[in-house]
């Protein structure tokens, strides 16, 4: 719940955080990123928003079969969004990202 700023972030690091996340998960994000998500949990949101409703209608382009079905498994909706808890965000994250770095 605490903010980035409050836990010592500033400008550059904000400039950084967007620059490795755009890299992990190949998006281009807004370059006010942290000052408008400003927390975590606003920013894993987010990110869940952004990367799952859209990104997961993919180019797959490179991806194999095993990853094909899994992002096909893996296809969350904008209600459902709302229904994921914390946990689940940041697993779906992480798988996300390995799928990305593979």
């Amino acid at each position: 719940q605490t903010g980035f700023f409050d836990m010592g972030m500033d400008s550059l690091m904000a400039v950084d955080l967007k620059r490795r996340l755009e890299l992990s998960l190949q998006q281009s994000l807004s370059t006010s990123l942290a000052f408008n998500y400003p927390t975590i949990e606003k920013l894993a949101q987010y990110l869940l928003t952004k990367i799952f409703s859209e990104d997961l209608q993919v180019n797959t382009t490179g991806i194999n079969y095993a990853q094909q079905e899994h992002l096909d498994n893996t296809v969350i909706t904008q209600t459902k969004l709302e229904e994921v808890s914390e946990s689940e965000a940041e697993a779906l994250l992480l798988q996300k990202l390995a799928i990305l770095e593979a």
